[in-house]
């Protein structure tokens, strides 16, 4: 049976420790006494046995903390005397250290201060460091490196501990009852302290490098993930972490744990880097406050100019060199106010009007915690994406077709009202269907359609739609008593035949899901020009779908252009399995990436940004505090 290094190598030896420095000290005085043959060989071999001993005495410490990182891993890592009651990932943990013969990871001062480095950092990340107790970590890391305690080779000779536990001899013990006295020898004083920090330590690191993969909260329930599920231990590989705790440089190997698919890399450092220049604005005091006021067009004068242009020059918008009539919104001024309304999601039209001075009087506070709530949004989403599928972006009212994992087609699109929000959701484009009809969902009959009948009957036959019984016959909507029907009873089917002006226009993409919403063109395209695309009934409508169509067929190789418009053109309903499938991802992020790589802050329209933030506020108070290790030892 394989034994672990530190049980092969913790072997009794004989004779105590002569200090380093008592050796260095009397070596130095030496040299300035007349130099004797004696007296120097006598100096030189006590400094070369202190130096030796040294060296044996730091294995043999790391052998005994490497024992009692194995004991403690092998209870289950069960509660021991102060210690937190449970860790991250105990069963990650356990593999990561059998990989190493249970040798701990922080015995090495420079190494446990960069891993201390390397935790205070997630702050970049708009993680905080308590999250992985840092101030706790940081306090033992400073009295174990600078407490001087010593491990004497007697100590190890004789198995004796500090806390006044009886000695044990290691020389005539073999087999599980050798681990026996390993473990009785290892659990307790100054190995039993190293090795409750070295898991620490390594179980801070992994729940660092689980929420840059992950996140810090459960996607669904915003909860903090204060424990590693099983099911998603694969998400980083056993092997890929191992490396990462054993890498030159922690720092560089925490970056393998960030997004590499290419679009979501991009918007996450920008969105990081965004984070550091607000939180330098917030340290110099933020920006004015816009007070609110008529609509200020290009030309006019206001007396309100000179905070618009301080405003503007604050966020960058602005050259700090623009010198002209501050009273007036001349061409400079305007032109910034267009940058800024685009990096804001507002309608861009160079005129101060409320939404404009409404984004403007958001704080930079609010800012950071928006930033810092899409930084966790990009953690939940970008990893295990498909190297092509369809994302849609509710909150930044857009779409994009990505293939081989770059962005080959974006487009603009139309999301639910508030009351009948489009929903997150994963699922496989399995259909497109060219000129569709449309048989009135329940929801949309119940809140639209009945109440528009009660009133005028006559406006189903002028939205286009007809009415049908069971058996398929037509039903004139004058011959209905809609004051007693209802949705669920409703013994008719509404329907809209295809056409242009089927609400669901030429074509719609089919996906599965319990929402029952898709895809699909709409004749309003009036409505993309819309800085607020918020007009759906649940379903997302986009711009262009005719050439998402088209690209789909071209993928699936089974239409070409000419045939796809000969079919669009005759108006008969055609249903085309696409066999390849393609996955849809319909995410919520209020930040994006313009067409030049700049950074929009978009509307939160579903106002999801607070809860997240408010989540991550309180994130580091809900995890279990790492306490030092009670017991006294002298």
């Amino acid at each position: 049976m394989h034994r672990p290094r530190y049980l092969r190598r913790l072997a009794p030896g004989r004779g105590e420790r002569v200090s380093r420095a008592d050796a260095c000290t009397a070596l130095r005085l030496s040299v300035l006494q007349p130099a004797r043959p004696l007296a120097l060989m006598y100096v030189g071999l006590m400094l070369m046995f202190s130096l030796t001993a040294a060296a044996q005495a730091e294995r043999v410490g790391e052998h005994r903390t490497a024992a009692g990182i194995h004991v403690l891993l092998d209870q289950s890592l069960a509660p021991v005397p102060g210690a937190a009651p449970t860790l991250f990932a105990p069963s990650v943990l356990r593999s990561l250290y059998a990989r190493r013969d249970f040798a701990p990871l922080w015995s090495r001062e420079v190494r446990a201060r960069e891993l201390l480095a390397v935790l205070a950092s997630s702050r970049s990340h708009g993680i905080d460091p308590e999250l992985f107790a840092l101030g706790s970590l940081t306090e033992q890391v400073e009295e174990l490196f600078g407490d001087g305690q010593r491990v004497t080779r007697s100590e190890v000779l004789n198995g004796s501990s500090t806390n006044g536990t009886k000695a044990v001899s290691l020389r005539s013990t073999d087999g599980a009852a050798r681990s026996q006295v390993v473990a009785r020898t290892a659990v307790s004083g100054e190995a039993m302290r190293r090795a409750q920090l070295d898991i620490r330590l390594s179980d801070a690191l992994l729940r660092l490098a689980y929420a840059l993969r992950l996140g810090v909260l459960d996607e669904q329930t915003l909860a903090v993930r204060e424990r590693l599920e099983e099911t998603q231990r694969d998400s980083l590989p056993i092997g890929l972490l191992s490396m990462a705790l054993s890498a030159p440089s922690l720092h560089l190997a925490m970056e393998q744990f960030l997004p590499d698919e290419p679009s979501y890399a991009r918007l996450y450092a920008r969105l990081r880097a965004a984070l550091q220049d607000h939180r330098r604005l917030a340290r110099q005091g933020g920006w004015p406050t816009i007070p609110r006021g008529r609509t200020v067009r290009p030309g006019d004068r206001d007396r309100r100019m000179p905070l618009i242009a301080e405003r503007l020059r604050i966020g960058g918008d602005l050259a700090e060199s623009h010198v002209s009539d501050l009273q007036r919104l001349d061409p400079a001024l305007e032109a910034a106010l267009r940058r800024f309304q685009a990096r804001h999601g507002l309608t861009v039209d160079g005129q101060l009007g409320p939404q404009t001075v409404q984004a403007m009087n958001v704080s930079v506070q609010a800012r950071i915690a928006q930033i810092e709530a899409n930084l966790e949004r990009l953690r939940w989403q970008m990893w295990d994406l498909p190297a092509d599928h369809f994302l849609v972006n509710i909150a930044g009212y857009s779409a994009r077709l990505v293939e081989k994992h770059q962005p080959v087609w974006t487009t603009r699109v139309i999301v639910g009202r508030q009351m009948r929000r489009t929903p997150l959701l994963r699922s496989s484009m399995t259909h497109v269907v060219l000129n569709p009809t449309w048989t009135v969902p329940p929801g949309i009959l119940r809140k639209d359609m009945l109440p528009a009948a009660r009133e005028d009957a006559d406006s189903l036959r002028r939205k286009g739609l007809r009415l049908v019984d069971e058996y398929g016959e037509a039903v004139e909507p004058n011959e209905v008593d809609w004051e007693s029907v209802d949705a669920e009873s409703f013994p008719y089917r509404l329907w809209q035949p295809a056409g242009p002006r089927n609400a669901l226009g030429r074509v719609k993409f089919l996906f599965p899901n319990s929402h029952m919403v898709y895809i699909h063109d709409t004749p309003d395209k009036h409505l993309f020009e819309r800085a607020i695309r918020t007009f759906s009934s649940g379903c997302i409508r986009i711009e262009g779908a005719m050439e998402l169509a088209q690209r789909l067929l071209r993928r699936e190789q089974s239409l070409r252009p000419e045939e796809i418009e000969a079919l669009t053109s005759s108006r008969r309903t055609t249903r085309i399995e696409l066999s390849r499938g393609l996955p849809v991802i319909v995410v919520y992020v209020t930040a994006e990436l313009d067409g030049h790589d700049d950074l929009r802050l978009q509307p939160d329209v579903y106002g999801r940004d607070r809860a997240v933030s408010r989540a991550l506020e309180n994130a580091a108070r809900s995890v279990p505090k790492v306490q030092k290790w009670r017991r006294r030892y002298s």
